[in-house]
């Protein structure tokens, strides 16, 4: 769900939203280190704001991911583009996801019809709100980018700990698959009660035995 990256960024960029462009300031930058069995991947997370919408930036040696996100945490836009020109760009359009796909020259365009419940893309930041608000679930849709399945997932707040990654104590947020699947898979989310940052991931990217991925914030 979180993608590994490698390049860092500048404390600022330039932000491409259709349309127009404007020079934007980093208000959160962070580092991670990602390890899954043996291997292990250092990356950055930047969050920028600009025109009141909130824009999530990363890139890995081939690859560059952007998000584009309201304050509350609705992704209304996400783009991932590789180097050999295969792209992915998913658009919500009131209560439809917009699909274009371009993978080995051949596009694919697709509608999928949602209903009222969000589009949570980049769940280090969609899932901060869930932190404060009164409801300890949260329920939302995601784009697995592999398929370009749209599933419905479901968002727990649980226990506060204080596990490796995190300095001071965080809230845990569970995340599971709406209906049957629910009790085959899920994931965790620890964000540092004092701040709202992601500090540490925990979940498996495959089937039963794949070692398990975890992320941890780089203090």
């Amino acid at each position: 769900m979180m993608r590994t990256l490698l390049c860092l960024f500048l404390l600022f960029s330039i932000s491409f939203l259709p349309g127009w462009r404007t020079v934007t300031w980093a208000k959160e930058r962070y580092s991670y280190i990602e390890k899954t069995g043996e291997k292990e991947i250092w990356f950055d997370w930047q969050l920028t704001q600009a025109q009141n919408q909130i824009v999530i930036n990363s890139s890995q040696e081939d690859e560059i991911f952007y998000t584009q996100c309201t304050p509350t945490g609705e992704t209304r836009e996400w783009i991932d583009k590789k180097d050999n020109d295969n792209s992915l760009k998913v658009k919500r359009e009131g209560n439809t996801l917009v699909i274009e796909s371009t993978i080995d020259s051949h596009t694919i365009n697709k509608r999928e019809e949602l209903d009222d419940s969000p589009w949570y893309q980049a769940l280090s930041f969609s899932l901060r709100p869930l932190l404060t608000s009164k409801n300890e679930t949260e329920t939302f849709w995601f784009v697995r980018s592999d398929n370009l399945d749209v599933i419905k997932l479901n968002a727990t707040r649980m226990e506060s700990s204080s596990p490796a990654g995190c300095s001071s104590s965080a809230r845990r947020i569970e995340i599971r698959p709406v209906g049957l699947w629910a009790n085959f898979w899920h994931s965790s989310y620890w964000f540092q009660e004092k701040n709202s940052v992601l500090c540490r991931y925990e979940g498996r990217h495959g089937l039963p035995g794949t070692p398990k991925t975890i992320i941890t914030l780089q203090q």
